[in-house]
């Protein structure tokens, strides 16, 4: 929109063209300049949110319509004047466990207290070890700008530990979403787990990488990277599982898989204490590289939610 007064071409133009142009009368003389827009650099807490919010708006495109359905009635019935859509958003960036399933989310974009924040919600922040500052997980740069930061581990003592308190009543499926990029590809590598362990292993000669979790009476559900992973190369990762496992890294699903059938119901309820970076700080398996983006869901995504994630983390500022 035009805010300038006085023709375009006279001495007496002054203001602004949508924002493309500027028109002023200085000392000098009549000037014309492109218009300069402020750069605000969002906080760390900006960005996670901004981030959330993304993960909002992939869910959303990619609901059943029956279940957008159900929010559009939910939204006329609570009589706030709102589309099913912005109700949903409203509702979700309330209680993103409820409404969106998301049991813990670390944004990695920030350190502190010595702790990297859980942004779902419910408090499970994680503690930076064995000795934080001296010898923790470090800030490094992200895959672009709108990321900024995530956390460098250095494959021999440094980890996070998450508090016993991460829990929640028994499930039927779960997503694990990670970005890793791994600085030795010769060794196995926990990323994530205890009790549910999502690691990297490089066995029958190709790099893989495998999520195991066991429930009362199931077999171990093990799933294998479609490709060998690179030397620093990072990757987009996010395995879920109900009856069946399913793992994509980088958009693309796994081509090799061994997917035994778990046979519904319930699987096991976490407990005890989880780490990002080891499975156990007695145990060897250290991560040896970059994580970012960390979360875990107590639904599985669809393919349609994994490929509308994958676009959104792919933007750039």
């Amino acid at each position: 929109m035009a805010k300038t007064k006085g023709p375009l071409l006279s001495l007496d133009a002054h203001g602004s063209l949508s924002k493309l142009l500027t028109y002023s009368n200085r000392r000098s003389g009549q000037q014309v300049r492109k218009y300069n827009k402020p750069l605000v650099v969002p906080s760390a807490k900006q960005r996670g949110q901004r981030r959330l919010t993304e993960f909002l708006v992939a869910h959303w495109q990619n609901m059943s319509s029956a279940t957008k359905a159900t929010w559009e009635a939910n939204a006329k019935a609570s009589g706030l004047n709102l589309p099913g859509y912005q109700y949903f958003l409203r509702e979700a960036q309330r209680d993103p466990y409820t409404h969106h399933g998301l049991a813990g989310y670390w944004h990695c974009n920030e350190i502190v207290g010595g702790k990297v924040l859980d942004l779902s919600g419910r408090g499970n922040h994680g503690t930076l070890q064995p000795n934080y500052p001296s010898d923790a997980p470090v800030l490094a740069n992200s895959m672009n700008t709108r990321l900024s930061k995530g956390l460098q581990f250095n494959g021999s003592t440094q980890y996070i530990e998450i508090p016993a308190a991460f829990a929640w009543t028994p499930i039927t499926a779960i997503t694990i979403e990670v970005l890793i990029k791994l600085d030795d590809i010769d060794k196995e590598q926990v990323i994530f787990g205890n009790e549910w362990d999502f690691y990297y292993g490089p066995t029958y000669t190709r790099a893989r990488c495998k999520v195991e979790i066991s429930g009362v009476g199931k077999t171990t559900r093990t799933v294998s990277d479609h490709y060998s992973i690179g030397k620093y190369q990072l990757e987009h990762f996010v395995y879920g599982i109900d009856n069946y496992g399913h793992l994509y890294s980088n958009a693309k699903e796994a081509s090799y898989a061994e997917q035994p059938d778990i046979g519904g119901g319930a699987i096991d309820t976490p407990s005890g204490v989880w780490y990002i970076g080891v499975n156990d700080p007695a145990d060897v398996y250290w991560l040896d590289g970059f994580a970012d983006e960390l979360a875990i869901y107590n639904r599985a995504f669809s393919v349609a939610e994994i490929l509308t994630r994958y676009k959104f983390l792919e933007k750039a500022t």
